[in-house]
């Protein structure tokens, strides 16, 4: 009897213990931000209003020097990273794939420590492009990220085309993989154009994170099917910026007076 009412005690012990530790986990993720900003740029000294200048990029990388952590989406979302930072996070996208990925930002990063995700879409380099290559050499804390074959609106063939469909989302991740050596587990909705059914084939084909260009903050979790981001460009995009964590720092501050 001794022997029973022993074994129970602990199994009650043990169940008490768990209990507590979730409840301590869930507090402390309730003091976590609930918001993060991510950012969507895209070229550099090229052409059109998605484009800003070298200058304006460095003024840009300036601002989040001393007060944010700047790191990809993967290493925000899935891995252990970003706890280990006290810092607000803010996440760096760049978007198609121009040339001055490696011509101009890869090499400014590198020099501020920063991370960031690379949204590709394959049909804009032959696959035995140099660009392709010089992506298998890229550190860790660079995300490569699929953003379809074409770069062509979804939403324009999704109802009337789904195996073209099917080859934009599945076969632009697998082919990245194959051409960058690494495992694509991000998406980039081209034009920012989605549905809910859309998303929930990008999902089984195997994608992690979605992300969209939907005006706002991002949530601080996956919760949120499609990630909102914030897009930089012309004109003023230094102040754009400098608004974006403005409204950023007045979120965070809301959200520690528990408003």
């Amino acid at each position: 009897m001794c022997f029973y009412l022993r074994k129970s005690i602990v199994f009650l012990l043990i169940i008490f213990i768990f209990v507590t530790l979730k409840i301590y986990a869930n507090k402390e993720e309730e003091r976590t931000l609930k918001k993060t900003l991510i950012l969507c740029l895209h070229d550099i000294d090229g052409e059109g209003k998605y484009s800003i200048t070298k200058e304006e990029f460095i003024k840009i990388l300036d601002l989040l020097k001393n007060d944010y952590q700047v790191l990809s989406l993967e290493d925000f979302y899935l891995s252990k990273k970003n706890k280990k930072n006290n810092k607000p996070a803010v996440i760096l996208t760049f978007d198609d794939g121009f040339t001055s990925v490696f011509d101009t930002i890869i090499p400014l990063l590198r020099e501020y420590n920063y991370g960031a995700t690379f949204f590709i879409y394959l049909n804009r380099y032959d696959d035995t492009s140099s660009f392709y290559k010089k992506l298998t050499l890229l550190e860790d804390k660079f995300e490569i990220g699929s953003h379809t074959l074409s770069h062509d609106n979804a939403i324009s063939y999704w109802e009337t085309d789904i195996s073209k469909f099917y080859k934009e989302i599945y076969l632009s991740k697998k082919k990245l993989e194959y051409l960058t050596k690494r495992d694509v587990v991000s998406f980039a909705w081209p034009y920012g154009k989605y549905t809910k059914d859309m998303y929930e084939y990008v999902k089984k084909a195997g994608y992690k994170i979605q992300v969209s260009t939907d005006y706002g903050l991002a949530e601080n979790s996956l919760k949120e099917i499609i990630i909102k981001r914030l897009t930089v460009q012309q004109p003023e995009p230094v102040e754009q910026v400098k608004g974006f964590l403005k409204y950023y720092s007045k979120k965070k501050g809301a959200e520690k007076d528990g408003s």
